[in-house]
């Protein structure tokens, strides 16, 4: 099998388990009565600290799937995209799902197998008798979806294992899960006392995930020599970084983990037409790091420009609002949060060919 880059790769006996599970998944086909949205946790035995929040998909005719969201964060975040669609874009929904962390088993289309998948089934004689096959999955923020990690297939395990456990008490009734019942979830746990070990189903709140505060530092010479630059009254730039799904995946290296770039773009109105400021792809990483980024960037442009602009403005739910505020504090700047005019006939042109020449 082809190398690939993984802290763990799984071992055959973790992946034989993890087909097992697939074959009884596929058997139960638990979506015939599971809807996206009845959602229950499985507490990982290893990590108490670790909730897996699972979902099965399938009901509205797409691929059917058991997925994991990893964390309170990936939860809260799926819950608002798909309790209220009517908010978002089909493009922001996709766009925003790329930064849930989840692990999966979904059920595609035979063209849909890597190399890989199939050198694996052929190496374990998996004989699958169904119309679609299992396809196992991890997916972290802003990356392509990719192959398990050892740790990750052990996890998943726990999770499809719990699926077959609770599936049966939602369809027989002796459980209900609704969308109301958050912050409240079901949630599996493996408990150990004198009658030995076993699976337990309790209800216990879910808290919310913290507030991330960015906090990052800029050198003060680099700000003072932004500060340097001149400023005319009529000047304003419109800015905007955010994922840009259709500008990738992109892979460094093979058997890397490919990503979705974050695309900056800066558009400057200085004279009688928009020109283009600067525009650059940044590789995900933590928080602080891209909101460094962005602040590097917007003083990029400044000089670029050769000026400060009177006003920045940036689209309502645009990333580093804050960051920007802080600069303008700093830089003597106005930032405005409103539908932009200039960017977006130039972004969505940019990244739609660029996206197009990618496929190509």
């Amino acid at each position: 099998m082809k190398a690939r880059t993984l802290m763990s790769e799984p071992t055959l006996d973790q992946w034989r388990h993890l087909y097992d599970l697939a074959v009884r998944i596929w058997d139960l086909k638990p979506w015939d009565w599971l809807l996206e949205h009845q959602v229950f946790a499985v507490r990982d035995p290893e990590d108490p600290n670790r909730l897996g929040f699972v979902s099965v998909m399938g009901a509205a005719s797409e691929f059917p799937a058991v997925i994991a969201y990893l964390g309170q964060e990936a939860l809260w975040n799926f819950r608002r995209l798909t309790l209220h669609p009517e908010i978002f874009s089909m493009e922001e929904v996709s766009r925003q799902l790329l930064l849930l962390r989840q692990i999966m088993l979904s059920f595609e289309q035979p063209t849909a197998l890597a190399p890989e998948d199939r050198e694996r089934m052929a190496r374990l004689e998996v004989d699958w008798q169904g119309e679609l096959y299992p396809v196992f999955r991890s997916s972290v923020p802003a990356y392509f979806p990719w192959f398990l990690e050892a740790d990750e297939a052990r996890f998943l395990a726990l999770v499809l294992e719990q699926t077959l456990e609770v599936a049966p008490l939602v369809q027989c009734g002796e459980i209900t899960l609704r969308p109301d019942d958050h912050p409240r979830y079901y949630i599996r746990i493996l408990v150990e006392d004198e009658d030995g070990v076993r699976w337990e189903g309790r209800w216990e709140k879910v808290e919310p995930p913290p507030l991330r505060r960015v906090r990052f530092s800029l050198p003060e010479a680099e700000v003072e020599k932004a500060g340097t630059l001149p400023q005319r009254d009529d000047t304003l730039l419109e800015v905007q970084m955010e994922l840009a799904p259709a500008l990738g995946p992109i892979q460094n290296q093979p058997g890397e983990r490919p990503f979705f770039p974050y695309f900056f773009m800066a558009v400057w109105m200085g004279g009688k037409q928009p020109q283009v400021a600067h525009v650059r792809l940044i590789q995900p990483a933590e928080a602080p790091q891209l909101a460094e980024s962005f602040a590097h960037l917007l003083l990029e442009t400044f000089h670029k420009i050769g000026e400060r602009p009177r006003e920045v403005r940036m689209a309502p739910r645009a990333h580093y609002v804050q960051v920007a505020q802080w600069l303008s504090g700093l830089l003597d700047f106005r930032v405005r949060v409103e539908p932009l005019t200039y960017l977006p006939e130039t972004w969505d042109f940019v990244t739609t060919h660029a996206g197009k020449e990618a496929e190509g």
